[in-house]
This record gives structure tokens, C-alpha cells and sequence, in this order.
């Protein structure tokens, strides 16, 4: 698998994307360029949840492969739900 060339990609979609209500459903699709490297995707979950003030969340959503794991850093807005990208990383399984 060329981690390079999938953290390139995911870097170019995720800065160019707006703001998402749907950060999971938008990684998926995105992922879906490198099924036959990265394989069928298995399950989501919330990996870390820390309040930055009161309004501010930041959270860690952690996207399983069958080949890797994708992690997504996001700041979250309680009041309006909406969530911004801040980051991301890609290791093997």
C-alpha cells in the first residue's frame, strides 16, 4: 500500500471540502478511490472527546480498514453541530 499517495489525496479532498454535519459519510467516500488498497471499510468509532471551551469540542474519529486505520481530527460546535476538519492520520493495521 502507497501511504504517501493516499495521504496526499485525502489531504487535497479534506482541505477542499466545507464544513460537514457528515465528516465519517464524506472520509468514506473519499476512501472509496483506495478500496483495493486500504480494503472494505469496517467500523467508526470515537476514539478521544476533550471540551475546548464551552462552546468548542474536539474529537477523534477513528475509521477502520481492513489494511488501515484512519484517524480524523475535528473541532466540533456543540450549539450548531457543525464540524470542521483539522486533521488526519493514516497508519497500517
Amino acid at each position: 500500500m502507497d501511504l504517501k499517495k493516499i495521504k496526499l489525496a485525502l489531504t487535497v479532498e479534506l482541505m477542499n471540502h466545507p464544513t460537514s454535519f457528515q465528516p465519517v459519510k464524506f472520509a468514506k467516500a473519499a476512501m472509496r478511490h483506495f478500496q483495493v488498497e486500504a480494503g472494505s471499510f469496517r467500523r467508526w468509532s470515537v476514539k478521544d472527546s476533550r471540551p475546548l471551551n464551552e462552546v468548542l469540542e474536539q474529537q477523534t474519529l477513528e475509521l477502520e480498514y481492513e489494511h488501515c486505520i484512519l484517524n480524523l481530527d475535528l473541532v466540533k460546535n456543540r450549539s450548531s453541530r457543525i464540524r470542521s476538519f483539522q486533521g488526519f492520520d493514516l497508519r497500517l493495521n
